[in-house]
């Protein structure tokens, strides 16, 4: 049962050679109690991960989970560039961003306990650079 929630978190992932523990941390997010949207970027990896990801976005609700290769994300460009392009993605709806890493396993209630406030998305200024406030 999804619990309210300012909105929808919009959640992050970079992927590399991943697959030993991705299973794992798609089960975690699915046991979220909030609003989510997965977008998962590959950056060129060659092991099982990008098809443990399809399969588990063929059980979720549609367009709940959207894997991203190529388009600028890999091969080897690194996580940072790799979150950089994933943060283009994130849609006006979104009221947070949260950051995954491929190997986590978040408590059942992680997004729930999060303080929305302190996640809340703000959109860049022209001219500003910004993409989003400080989670910390």
């Amino acid at each position: 049962m999804q619990q309210k929630t300012a909105g929808q978190v919009a959640v992050l992932m970079a992927l590399f050679n991943g697959a030993p523990h991705l299973q794992a941390q798609l089960d975690s997010l699915a046991r979220q109690g909030t609003d989510w949207r997965l977008w998962v970027g590959d950056d060129g990896s060659t092991d099982d991960g990008p098809q443990i990801v399809r399969d588990f976005a063929a059980n979720q609700p549609k367009d709940r989970v959207e894997l991203l290769t190529g388009q600028g994300l890999g091969p080897g460009q690194g996580p940072a560039q790799n979150f950089r392009r994933l943060l283009q993605r994130v849609p006006d709806k979104a009221t947070a961003v949260a950051f995954c890493d491929q190997d986590d396993v978040w408590p059942d209630d992680k997004l729930s306990r999060a303080s929305i406030r302190r996640m809340r998305w703000a959109r860049p200024r022209a001219g500003s650079g910004s993409f989003a406030r400080s989670i910390g």
